[in-house]
């Protein structure tokens, strides 16, 4: 009986050459004509794709090999063809493979391979959102080729585990569209990890990551896998070997990370360490393996191998997982893979927080033993992620990070001694990083020239000297751990202040080992004003003498004290004459008042360090300016008379022994004109005087130009309190030097803030000596501006609006108050005081009611010019 057939069927079984080969190709002129009558149509090849999938699952179900590789050739040519139309036919193109699949037979497996690849190369997202039939039948496809080479046995096994890494390869190169992709990773990844594991030594990987052959070995595997598929072609065996294998394999994995989509990056490297992590692969070899992965990711997309850091956050109860997660972030950082796009700051930031949870939370949780591998692990990440560098200011940042860490962390308030141990091990365990990174910058060069940490980066630390503890009572640290605290910090800033602000071969003078001989290079930071730190009285230097004024009118450790001594040191051979010029006026707030009838211990304290400082600073200035001072500070009266105020306080008692054994009493000796200072009178006085001072400055041009003796002495920092203040910016509240009298008391003013006339004198004395030092010879009074710098900034006039309201503020009543208010800085309480003799708040005024005077003025919003 004549069976009759569409023309759609029987353009296909035209196809099929007769016979029973096992090795059968589809007609070639009748596959050209099939296919493009396939193309005219959309329902032409939907027809025609379901008599194909009828016909392979018959000739399947019969063992047809040869039918069954024609049919498999016919689909291939028919995605190559019609791709556009590829999602009409697509879910018969998963059924017709499938079915193909149950012959068991290697040749068939390898042409399903062959096409599935083709097919996988068109795919596109479409596809994937939305037609759910093929999706899921897509997936069994993919999962039935991803484990095809698995328990095979036989001649043929090599080939049939090929064809299991080559289905990983192609399944990865359209899983970026996959909404599956998740569950493709996870499939291929153990198959992937444990034969790479099986045949590849850890000196391998390493030799691979090392030589950077990514460009050079595409090439390469191309080569081996176009030989590959001939071979497949030829149906021989004997080419494949275990290296075929190993270049399939990693091909694989190039093609599952060479990608631009994160999110697949992400559960690669997801999969890959917690795969290495379930095998127990071993530490150094799963590391080197994620590294060379790593180095098959664009380059503008590496940074997102450290997503890591999340499932580090996310197992904080599982040492083992924490440590093995660590490792590998470790090794990320480490290595000399580039990371370009790696934002520095935000990686330091999850890595500082997970070293704070580890210390303030996770510590209760593991043995001690656990928190300082993990607390090694974290640091050496923090360290080598601060040194590989990729910008500029990449170690000021990473330094940045740190200590705002340790004030955010030192501040935060410990509730109990457990508690205050933990704060002290995380605050420690980050300075040591910094000192760690500093220490490794010393050792390793970097291509990239990158900017020094600098002083300035140094400042959101130094209420470490002086914790404000009247802010927070509760949260004080024991003081045995405040003061181990103090010194590890002392110590780190000292090293950056030897080796990293200024390098030693550029630190041409250390004060340890002064001289007269003369010094012909200065490094730049000796320089006058460098950085403005003389014109601009907010600076680094005026900063650190705040807090240190703060921790001498404390109990002091002795310990503590001499490290901050010889930091002190350090800063002076470093800045040279701007550390003198900022610490005059704190030489005098801290001197003695010898007419006192009891001294305590703390101002003894006070005076010594003053004097040490002064001693030091005498001493260095002419070793450090030879050609400007030419001896003149060694060979002034002034010198001679303070070796004596020195020696007067050590006979008397007054003189804080431990703490520094200087000067000696040969240098006193060898001094002419041993008699101390002379008031008006005639009267020694073992106290240096603002006089004394002023002559020694003014007698050499150098100092004269540079050393502000009525310099304005600052003691609080605060922030704007006004909404129209610059946020985070500190201002400095203003003190007055204390007079000739010899008081030692300075007072913050909280009243009108006109002071008195000494502190006028200053005021004005400081303005002139700014614009000499700029060059000027008077102020242009015909500005209505106060220049104080190079750098033009302007203060602007008060407003009257404002005038009105800070009378107002402070009046009681409808008359102001005799007495004022003080805000003591100094070790007196506050208490009303009335004011001093020499102030013109008690001078009489030509009328008694200021609140007239006020509501005459006229508003600034009434004025037109």
């Amino acid at each position: 009986m004549r069976v009759f057939h569409s023309k759609h069927q029987k353009l296909i079984l035209q196809c099929y050459p007769a016979g029973k080969a096992p090795d059968k190709k589809p007609n070639s002129s009748e596959l050209s004509y099939l296919l493009y009558y396939a193309s005219t149509r959309r329902i032409k090849l939907e027809k025609v794709s379901v008599f194909l999938d009828r016909k392979t699952a018959s000739d399947s179900h019969h063992n047809r090999t040869g039918n069954v590789l024609v049919s498999l050739s016919i689909v291939a040519a028919l995605i190559e063809r019609c791709a556009d139309n590829l999602n009409v036919f697509a879910p018969y193109v998963c059924s017709i493979l499938s079915s193909a699949l149950k012959i068991q037979d290697i040749a068939v497996a390898r042409e399903v391979v062959s096409t599935y690849g083709t097919f996988c190369t068109h795919l596109d997202s479409a596809l994937f959102s939305g037609d759910k039939d093929f999706v899921g039948k897509f997936s069994d496809l993919s999962q039935e080729l991803v484990n095809i080479g698995e328990n095979k046995q036989g001649p043929n096994k090599l080939e049939w585990k090929l064809l299991s890494l080559t289905s990983c390869r192609y399944v990865f190169s359209c899983s970026g569209y996959s909404k599956l992709s998740k569950k493709f990773i996870r499939s291929c990844m153990p198959i992937l990890v444990d034969f790479v594991r099986e045949h590849v030594t850890e000196e391998e990987l390493k030799s691979r990551v090392s030589s950077q052959i990514k460009v050079e070995n595409d090439a390469h595997v191309s080569r081996v896998i176009s030989n590959r598929l001939s071979t497949y072609k030829n149906g021989s065996e004997q080419s494949i070997s275990e290296e075929t294998l190993v270049e399939e394999a990693f091909s694989a994995l190039r093609t599952l990370f060479n990608t631009s989509s994160s999110s697949q990056i992400v559960e690669a490297t997801f999969e890959l360490v917690k795969h290495c992590y379930t095998v127990r692969a071993p530490n150094s070899w799963g590391t080197s393996f994620l590294a060379l992965c790593t180095t098959w990711i664009p380059v503008q997309l590496r940074f997102t191998a450290l997503s890591l850091l999340q499932k580090l956050d996310s197992s904080d109860l599982d040492f083992e997982l924490q440590k093995h997660y660590a490792s590998y972030v470790l090794a990320l950082v480490s290595s000399d893979v580039n990371m370009i796009g790696l934002s520095i700051s935000d990686i330091m930031q999850q890595l500082l927080t997970l070293q704070s949870k580890l210390f303030l939370t996770q510590a209760e949780k593991f043995e001690s033993d656990e928190v300082r591998q993990l607390s090694s692990l974290y640091s050496q990440c923090i360290c080598n992620l601060s040194t590989h560098i990729y910008y500029f200011d990449q170690v000021p940042d990473s330094v940045q990070e740190i200590l705002f860490k340790i004030d955010t962390v030192f501040l935060s308030a410990p509730s109990s001694p457990s508690q205050s141990k933990q704060v002290y091990d995380l605050v420690m365990t980050l300075l040591g990083d910094i000192a760690n990174i500093l220490t490794t910058l010393r050792k390793k060069s970097s291509i990239i020239t990158r900017n020094q940490v600098t002083l300035e980066h140094w400042e959101i630390s130094l209420p470490l000297l002086a914790p404000p503890s009247e802010d927070a009572s509760n949260s004080e640290l024991p003081k045995n751990l405040l003061s181990k605290i103090q010194i590890r910090y002392l110590e780190v800033f000292q090293d950056f202040l030897k080796h990293e602000l200024v390098s030693g071969d550029d630190k041409k003078t250390q004060v340890s080992n002064l001289s007269s001989e003369s010094i012909q290079d200065i490094n730049e930071f000796t320089k006058p004003d460098f950085n403005d730190y003389i014109t601009e009285s907010e600076n680094f230097i005026c900063q650190f003498f705040i807090y240190l004024d703060r921790y001498l009118s404390r109990e002091v450790d002795a310990k503590v004290l001499s490290v901050l001594i010889d930091v002190l040191v350090d800063l002076l051979s470093t800045l040279g004459i701007n550390f003198v010029a900022n610490f005059v006026p704190y030489y005098f707030h801290w001197q003695l008042a010898l007419n006192q009838s009891s001294i305590e211990h703390q101002d003894k304290v006070k005076d010594t360090v003053a004097h040490i400082v002064m001693y030091y600073s005498l001493r260095s200035l002419d070793a450090m300016y030879p050609t400007e001072l030419q001896g003149y500070v060694s060979k002034s009266s002034f010198y001679a008379n303070f070796l004596v105020d020195i020696e007067y306080r050590k006979l008397n008692g007054l003189w804080v022994e431990q703490l520094s054994a200087h000067p000696t009493n040969f240098e006193v000796m060898k001094n002419s004109n041993p008699k101390s200072h002379q008031d008006r009178n005639g009267v020694l006085r073992f106290n240096t005087s603002r006089k004394a001072i002023q002559d020694f400055v003014n007698g050499n041009g150098f100092t004269a130009t540079w050393i502000n003796v009525n310099r304005l002495l600052r003691l609080e920092i605060q922030k704007h309190s006004h909404n129209e203040s610059p946020s985070n910016i500190p201002v400095f509240s203003e003190a007055s030097s204390f007079s000739e009298s010899g008081s030692s008391s300075s007072y913050r003013r909280a009243g009108l803030g006109l002071g008195n006339a000494n502190d006028i004198t200053s005021i004005h004395s400081e303005l002139v000596h700014n614009y000499q030092n700029n060059g000027r010879n008077h102020y242009d009074y015909s500005n209505g501006s106060v220049l104080t710098s190079e750098q033009p900034r302007f203060f602007n006039s008060p407003r009257v609006a404002d005038l009105k309201e800070s009378i107002f503020e402070h009046k009681g009543g409808n008359k102001i108050s005799n007495d004022f208010v003080f805000n003591s800085t100094s070790s007196i309480a506050s208490a009303k005081i009335k004011p001093n003799a020499g102030s013109i708040l008690s001078k009489s005024m030509m009328t008694a009611n200021v609140n007239d005077i006020v509501k005459d003025f006229d508003s600034d919003d009434e004025i037109v010019v």
